[in-house]
């Protein structure tokens, strides 16, 4: 087993983490290794996406959105950047028993998925009950200050500091690309200053910020909330309340994300409309017949441009 466990690709559809945590061993590791790395919402099994026979058309429609809503809220990977990621390098393990020797603490690569598998596991359970969630998720941070100390004997004196460090490295590590979606830029230009805007992702604020500081994204967005900062992720509908209370409750709100599951369940769970980006090339599954599971729009990434004119911002 490797630090991170094997690659699992952002083109499918994903839910968090099951309501039950008996799982096995290999199981655990998986779950822990993409918390460290991409935070619980993205990376886990579909077992919940029901698909009934029917695709969502990656044609540009228009169906129920507001007019000029108060508030657009977007997700990130695969709606503003594109992650691709190599999580079986096997000398990342190596790389991090090495970093750990500079700063003075000891442990072998074994004792350390042992130690972040444990506490992942626990964290988890820990947000499953105290939020009374069947989608929890952890902080990356807090997993690995626990690790830290628990190295350091509780003594190590800038755990919070040197565990926010290793989550970027963890992250650097096993990212091979990361690029913008052709015409974000554009089109948050037009929609700053008409509209309020935030972020609701299934991710870790531990580098998702600095990842849209490096396109400079983030300075058009009045609020943003990560599944790290909830304990929770989409479609849980905590995620997207607490970034609408952020903003004022509005009446009227559109979330824009790729995912039929995660995004379109969840944002109407949270009382917004979706529009759905699809990607060229790709099915996208319906998720059933109930009206919860369908967007109001669908728009093809490649026309994301003219998102603003969708919502009426002409």
């Amino acid at each position: 087993m490797t630090l991170i466990s094997s690659r699992l690709s952002n083109r499918r559809p994903s839910c968090c983490a099951r309501d039950d945590l008996g799982l096995d061993e290999r199981v655990v590791a998986q779950r822990a290794g993409r918390a460290l790395a991409y935070g619980m919402g993205r990376r886990l099994s579909c077992e919940r996406v029901r698909v009934v026979g029917s695709f969502l058309p990656c044609s540009w429609v228009k169906t129920h959105l507001p007019h000029q809503p108060s508030v657009v809220l977007f997700d990130v990977y695969r709606t503003l950047l594109v992650l691709d990621d190599d999580q079986t390098d096997v000398v990342l393990l190596e790389r991090l028993v090495r970093w750990f020797s500079y700063r003075g603490l000891t442990v072998t690569a074994d004792h350390f998925l042992e130690l972040r598998n444990a506490l992942t596991t626990e964290h988890l359970e820990r947000a499953r009950v105290s939020r009374g969630t069947e989608f929890p998720d952890v902080d990356v941070v807090e997993i690995l200050v626990e690790l830290i100390l628990h190295l350091s004997c509780g003594r190590y004196p800038r755990a919070h500091e040197l565990a926010a460090e290793l989550a970027l490295i963890l992250r650097d590590a096993t990212t091979t690309s990361l690029t913008l979606v052709p015409g974000v830029a554009e089109v948050l230009g037009s929609l700053s200053g008409r509209t309020r805007l935030g972020i609701v992702s299934n991710t870790q604020r531990a580098y998702t910020i600095h990842e849209l500081e490096r396109f400079d994204l983030l300075g058009h967005f009045d609020a943003l909330v990560f599944s790290s900062d909830v304990g929770a992720c989409k479609p849980d509908p905590r995620p997207f309340r607490r970034c609408l209370a952020a903003l004022g409750d509005p009446s009227e709100a559109v979330y824009v994300g790729d995912n039929p599951f995660d995004d379109v369940v969840g944002a109407h769970a949270a009382g917004l409309s979706a529009l759905l980006l699809t990607w060229p090339n790709e099915r996208t599954p319906a998720l059933g017949s109930a009206a919860d599971d369908a967007p109001e729009a669908t728009l093809d990434v490649t026309d994301i441009i003219r998102l603003p004119a969708l919502l009426g911002f002409d």
